[in-house]
């Protein structure tokens, strides 16, 4: 842990490069492939139970509750259903990509039943018959280690909607085009821990549209920890609301927005020339209680908090924001850095959002990894 004030010295770049990249060992091929009814029946991969590849006819025919579908390498185009009770995870992180395709359920990936886990897929560029890549509903579902990204061309595309109960979203990472990168609507306790965003771009003319990298609109008893809002990028068209983080709620969406809290967050380098650069913005129409902001790491806005009426009751514990015109809130003490250095996942991170046709943002553009980078932004004094 590393405390942040005025007479501390941090030193942000003390990572070592060798343990900046942690890696989880892939599951081994034991045999050769045969192929029967879509079914690859010959080959076995430790901790699985089915076997498929882009050619298999459907990815959970034969499947039973309890099972652990492996995807191998490649590009799947049919949509990815998630039954209840199923683990779906790619043999190799990020190679078992998902892209486009016309979708029932409004996305790539729909998980809209119950204890279902998706793992180390990449879903990406849904259609125009989409209006998101990925969608986490029904209850107690998880999602880790998941690239969700370029929610659509519609103004009210997602990479990642979040709605139903109880789930998990960890150690996942969202970005392109989308209203928001991560949207909770209507939700209630789910956890959203360990996750990175950036917000691209959206649809250009609509100057009184929200955008923001992180969304919690009408959801309650949440908890959003650990999570990373970083090289939020220029619209088009400037936005007035949002920021990176964003909590709204309207009195007809039937749920007031209680109970939320934003634990460990980080807001790093929000481009100027926007009219949402704020770190962390309350704007729920109804009064709202036991929203909770503690260890919060701002660097690079117009403004830390900015909170509604209805959500001045909101308790701010321990923050440390640096190059920030208006703090907003009177903070209990600094913020300590949390324990999520090195970041998983890194080099799958820069793949995907520095790739050639992605936005080159200032990360894209440097020679650090994703958790030297967001360090480099700590400066040695706390703003107060």
């Amino acid at each position: 842990m590393i405390t942040l004030n005025k007479n501390t010295k941090v030193i942000v770049l003390l990572i070592v490069s060798a343990i900046l990249t942690s890696c989880e060992t892939a599951p081994t091929i034991d045999k050769d492939t045969s192929k029967i009814s879509g079914v690859l029946t010959s080959k076995t991969v430790a901790g699985c139970t089915k076997i498929k590849n882009p050619s298999s006819f459907s990815l959970f025919w034969g499947l039973d509750e309890g099972d652990i579908l492996c995807l191998e390498d490649g590009l799947y185009t049919d949509g990815l259903i998630v039954p209840s009770g199923v683990y779906v995870k790619a043999i190799h992180r990020g190679k078992a990509v998902f892209k486009g395709g016309d979708m029932e359920w409004s996305s790539i990936l729909a998980m809209n039943g119950e204890n279902s886990t998706v793992d180390g897929l990449k879903i990406h560029h849904p259609d125009n018959s989409t209006s998101m890549a990925c969608k986490i509903s029904g209850r107690n579902n998880t999602m880790k280690n998941i690239s969700c990204s370029h929610g659509g061309s519609y103004k009210h595309a997602i990479p990642l909607m979040i709605s139903g109960s109880g789930h998990l979203i960890e150690d996942s990472w969202f970005y392109g085009e989308g209203r928001y990168v991560v949207q909770c609507y209507g939700g209630n306790n789910i956890t959203i821990r360990r996750n990175i965003a950036r917000w691209d771009s959206t649809q250009p003319h609509e100057a009184y549209e929200p955008n923001a990298a992180f969304s919690i609109y009408a959801c309650s008893d949440m908890i959003i920890e650990n999570n990373i809002s970083f090289d939020y990028g220029v619209p088009k068209t400037a936005m007035k609301f949002g920021g990176d983080f964003y909590m709204p709620a309207h009195e007809d969406a039937g749920v007031t927005p209680n109970n939320n809290q934003f634990v460990g967050n980080f807001a790093i380098n929000h481009a100027k020339n926007t009219r949402n650069r704020r770190a962390i913005r309350l704007d729920p129409d109804m009064p709202v209680t036991g929203t909770v902001i503690d260890n919060f790491i701002v660097s690079g806005s117009d403004a830390g908090f900015v909170f509604s009426s209805s959500s001045r009751n909101t308790e701010v514990k321990r923050c440390s924001l640096f190059n920030v015109d208006y703090i907003g809130a009177e903070c209990s003490g600094p913020a300590i850095i949390p324990d999520i250095f090195p970041l998983a996942n890194q080099k799958l991170i820069r793949l995907d959002m520095c790739a050639q046709n992605e936005r080159q943002s200032d990360w894209c553009q440097s020679d650090l990894n994703l958790s030297e980078y967001i360090l480099s932004f700590i400066s040695t004094e706390k703003l107060e």
